[in-house]
């Protein structure tokens, strides 16, 4: 628990993730239980919440390997990374407009 929620490094990580997406994303502050679990809900904004949760937690795991501090900037690097696979794969399914509602509500912080 301590490398997802008491870590200063991480702290700082958590608090800059809710300054860029609390407000599209309609959300002030996450629980430790939040973070660790997910938020419960169907809704668009909670579906995409939940998958920058995981790839959060993987993105301070992978930087904990690697002897580095979490950094909200190079994680933007990774989202958009994802959200361009998701496109190709959305292209080839022929779902991309259900992608492009995904991403939608943070595309302009991206």
């Amino acid at each position: 628990m301590h490398l997802f929620l008491e870590c200063v490094h991480v702290n700082t990580f958590w608090e800059d993730f809710t300054l860029k997406w609390g407000e599209q994303l309609r959300f002030t502050e996450l629980t430790p239980k939040d973070i660790l679990l997910g938020i419960p809900g169907h809704n668009p904004h909670i579906q995409l919440l939940n998958h920058l949760l995981i790839l959060a937690k993987h993105h301070i795991h992978s930087v904990k390997i690697k002897k580095r501090m979490p950094s909200i900037v190079e994680f933007k690097y990774r989202v958009k990374y994802i959200k361009g696979i998701e496109e190709l794969l959305a292209i080839k399914r022929g779902k991309l407009y259900i992608h492009n509602q995904k991403w939608s509500q943070i595309l302009n912080t991206l």
